[in-house]
């Protein structure tokens, strides 16, 4: 499912202003909220969607248990009583960590629980995982320990090219030079001929190789060790994957680092490599003069700021003069993050940009108006979207608020974005939430470190507003190196 198919953008500059417009609903998540959809948007949501929406909140161990029990209880209803409850749900009861409400509720329901795989296992090896290893259907979500550890010696003398997609999943949890480094290096190495990168490198190239991102991911964490950038530009490329890695390789000297970094480039790529050849020249003027370091996060800025001649030609140091007496002149939140002055030296080109174009969007009495209107929806307890993205159009920088599951159930609290936000984030300037509903949300102004923490493992760029007071919010910015800079106070619209 796309991201435009999933969610309605709202565009804070101008639909929020000239009204007030509805969001569609969440996907439903209880057997109540389910039948009021199906009254009240009965073609928003097709039955698969609300199905898979709510297995993962079943296998989300984030989620409080009773609302991990909620979304069961309508998946086993949408089975049906005769049915059996998907494959991924029974994934829970092998689990260390599963909730005894919501094991019990599983194995109580009065509803066949599915195979988990339907994967062969090989001969000597019993699906219970007898002699001390785990069985092969646990094997890509192991914990470390002698049990992971005797299975992967196993997997290097009994070899099973059927493994290779869930011990590749595994590996790539892993940090490098983990505990069992050199055993997954071995037990890939015994799956087909060459070195465990050769087998890696020719799954990605292997069209229906079920664990491509994860491969990429394995790889990318060793990427200096094994030559990756050169062995990739040397590929005979069977995949459009390849096909793209090998595009971004030549001309930005990039190689992404895990499966959505990868799916983001195959967008890209899929608008023509002519679309990629001058935000790749503005990339290389950026290296050459600040020793820039390409990373698929930052297309979006390079390719609009590529075809705004009257802004790409300015350079860093005129940058950071704007920035300083910009904010220099404006009130701070006290004690939120660092001034700008003092992080300015660790901030990339693309951050200096960021900034730059984020304080002018705040600044537009337009936005002010539109997040005056989104302020007083929330403290009125309407439905509304508080988080979104900013893109880049038309020389200025305009955001878009998306209704998220998680919106309705955490308010003020931290932005974590949901899977489709985050993949659909690659496509913008960064990603933007507010912390609105209450009106004194001072102590909470600067981005969380669970905030930034989601922003280096999701590769993103934040924006956070929060209420002051009644008529005034304060602006953070952060990126995935950790650093938060306060924008400082504006005033809401009136």
């Amino acid at each position: 499912m796309t991201m435009k198919n999933f969610i309605l953008p709202l565009c804070l500059a101008t639909m929020l202003a000239g009204g007030c417009v509805e969001p569609i609903p969440a996907p439903p998540h209880t057997l109540a909220e389910y039948a009021r959809i199906q009254r009240t948007h009965p073609q928003e949501y097709a039955t698969s969607t609300v199905m898979q929406y709510n297995i993962q909140r079943v296998l989300d161990p984030d989620l409080p248990v009773d609302q991990r029990v909620l979304s069961l209880d309508l998946v086993s209803s949408l089975v049906g009583p005769n049915g059996k409850l998907p494959a991924e749900v029974s994934v829970v009861l092998s689990q260390n960590d599963c909730p005894e409400a919501l094991r019990n509720r599983i194995l109580g329901r009065g509803v066949g629980v599915a195979a988990v795989t339907n994967r062969t296992v090989p001969a000597g090896v019993s699906s219970d995982g007898g002699g001390g290893r785990l069985a092969l259907s646990q094997l890509s979500q192991a914990p470390a320990g002698p049990r992971r550890t005797a299975t992967l010696q196993w997997l290097i003398e009994h070899p099973s090219r059927d493994v290779l997609p869930d011990l590749t999943k595994l590996w790539a949890s892993e940090t490098p030079n983990g505990p069992d480094e050199q055993l997954f290096r071995r037990a890939t190495e015994a799956l087909a001929p060459g070195k465990w990168q050769d087998v890696l490198l020719d799954s990605l190239n292997a069209t229906k190789f079920a664990a491509r991102g994860s491969a990429l991911a394995v790889l990318a964490a060793r990427g200096a060790e094994i030559e990756l950038l050169k062995r990739v530009k040397r590929m005979t490329a069977k995949t459009v994957s390849v096909q793209s890695m090998q595009t971004f390789a030549e001309k930005f000297d990039y190689i992404p680092g895990n499966g959505s970094e990868l799916l983001a480039c195959v967008i890209v790529h899929s608008g023509g490599k002519a679309s990629l050849d001058a935000p790749a020249r503005l990339a290389g003027q950026w290296r050459a003069r600040y020793k820039y370091k390409f990373n698929i996060r930052d297309f979006h800025l390079l390719s609009n700021l590529a075809s705004d001649p009257l802004r790409n030609k300015i350079g860093r140091d005129e940058l950071v003069k704007q920035i300083v007496t910009k904010l220099g002149r404006r009130r701070h939140v006290t004690g939120g993050g660092g001034p700008f002055s003092k992080q300015a030296a660790g901030m990339t080109i693309p951050d200096l940009w960021n900034i730059v174009l984020l304080d002018e969007m705040l600044r537009r009495q337009r936005v002010a108006l539109a997040l005056r209107i989104l302020a007083d929806r929330l403290r009125a307890g309407l439905s509304s979207p508080r988080s979104g993205l900013v893109f880049y159009e038309g020389g200025e920088a305009s955001a878009k608020l998306y209704p998220q599951s998680v919106d309705s159930a955490r308010g003020d609290r931290d932005h974590v974005p949901d899977r489709e936000l985050q993949r659909a984030g690659f496509g913008a300037l960064c990603h933007l939430h507010t912390r609105f509903e209450t009106v004194y949300n001072g102590d909470r102004a600067p981005a969380s470190k669970r905030e930034v923490s989601a922003s280096n493992q999701g590769n993103f760029y934040g924006l956070v507003l929060t209420s002051i007071d009644s008529g005034t919010f304060s602006a953070f910015y952060y990126n995935p190196d950790g650093a938060v800079v306060s924008l400082g106070l504006f005033a809401f619209g009136k």
